[in-house]
C-alpha cells in the first residue's frame, strides 16, 4: 500500500478520479480505511502512533477530497460506524 501513498495525497488525482465517476454516472463514493485511529488525533505521549509529521495538514487534505464530492454530487451522505 505505500505505493498507492504518493498518489493518495495529490488532490490532482482526486479531482480527475471524482470527474471520471461522474462521466460514466457512477453515483456511490466509499472512503474506506481498516483502522482509522491513527489517522485521526494525534497522542501527546505517543507523537510517532500516526503516521504524519503534521495531522491538520492530512485533516485539511482530506476535506477538500470531499469537497470535491460535494461539488459533484448532491446529496452526499455522510456515513460513520461506532
Amino acid at each position: 500500500m505505500d505505493v498507492h501513498t504518493h498518489v493518495c495525497r495529490e488532490l490532482q488525482f482526486w479531482e480527475r478520479f471524482l470527474d471520471m465517476m461522474v462521466e460514466n454516472r457512477l453515483n456511490v463514493f466509499f472512503l474506506w480505511n481498516n483502522h482509522p485511529f491513527p489517522f485521526m488525533i494525534r497522542l501527546t505521549n505517543f507523537p510517532k502512533a500516526t503516521p504524519f509529521d503534521d495531522l491538520e495538514k492530512c485533516l485539511e487534505h482530506w476535506d477538500q477530497v470531499i469537497a470535491f464530492t460535494k461539488d459533484r454530487y448532491n446529496p452526499t451522505p455522510n456515513v460513520t460506524s461506532q
